[in-house]
């Protein structure tokens, strides 16, 4: 099932059921990772957090849609369906497509400045010169 984000109080929600193991799970340790990622756009998401499980049923209500009602054959009034609410803690975002830009960068602080111009020298020649924008001006 998808998340739910409710922004007014910072909480994803996932709809379950009680007798699934991930409940059994959550009741051992509350400790939660959440992942979403969009390949096409380079973006991955990662969140942690804690996970509490509830019946409410106004939660329940605000949730149910039709993908619910495909994935829940039972019914939303069923006792087994819960909410998973997860309160985060921390949260990263990574950008793939700026993940050789990242690099370089790293790359040239922790390289002396003559050692990365001639890295780049050389890039630019084994490249036919395509590495312009890499070289770093002695001024």
């Amino acid at each position: 099932m998808a998340a739910r984000i409710d922004k007014t109080i910072n909480e994803f929600r996932f709809l379950t059921r009680l007798s699934t193991h991930q409940t059994d799970e959550l009741t051992a340790n509350p400790d939660a990772n959440l992942a979403f990622a969009d390949p096409a756009a380079g973006n991955f998401v990662s969140v942690s957090g804690q996970a509490y499980l509830t019946q409410d049923r106004r939660l329940i209500d605000l949730l149910w849609s039709s993908d619910a009602e495909a994935f829940f054959d039972c019914g939303k009034d069923d006792p087994d369906i819960a909410v998973i609410r997860v309160v985060p803690s921390q949260a990263e975002h990574w950008d793939a497509h700026n993940t050789l830009r990242r690099t370089w960068n790293v790359f040239k602080a922790k390289v002396a400045p003559t050692e990365a111009a001639q890295f780049a020298r050389d890039s630019g020649q084994a490249l036919g010169g395509r590495a312009e924008g890499l070289r770093r001006s002695s001024g």
